[in-house]
Parts: structure tokens; C-alpha cells; sequence
């Protein structure tokens, strides 16, 4: 993270969780964890080590991130 500017570190939220479920889908990883009592996604590289069971540093951009009412389906914020 040295390279990145003020503003790209500013919008970056970093937080740990431990993987509930590690999905391999192709060329694409999916990582499924709780952020407190909110069920998460994360796409991740399919190079990943991450397991169910282990705790994962996770940084996202919260400029680019996408939420979705879970049952409505509905875009909450993108």
C-alpha cells in the first residue's frame, strides 16, 4: 500500500474476519464471512490461501463498493 495516494488510503476500509465458506467458481474465489452481524462477499484472487476457519485481513474501497438489499434485491449503494 505505499504506492497508493492520501485519497485512495482514505477510502479504504480495513477490517479482519474470519472465512465461514471458500467457493472455487471457475477462475474466481468467493469468500464468505460475517463484517459484525452483516453476512459478506468478497471476490478474491483464485490464487488465495484463505479457508474456512481462518481470519483474513480484508481492505476495500469504499468509493467502488456495491450494496444490495439481500431480499428485495434492490441496489442499496454502488
Amino acid at each position: 500500500m505505499a504506492d497508493m495516494t492520501d485519497r485512495q488510503l482514505h477510502s479504504l476500509s480495513v477490517f479482519e474476519s474470519t472465512i465461514k465458506v471458500y467457493e472455487l467458481l471457475g477462475a474466481e474465489v468467493y469468500l464468505y464471512f460475517d463484517l459484525e452481524e452483516f453476512p459478506m462477499t468478497a471476490r478474491v484472487d483464485p490464487r488465495t490461501t484463505a479457508r474456512p476457519g481462518d481470519v483474513v485481513k480484508f481492505a476495500f474501497d469504499v468509493d467502488k463498493i456495491h450494496v444490495f438489499d439481500k431480499e428485495t434485491e434492490q441496489i442499496i449503494t454502488n
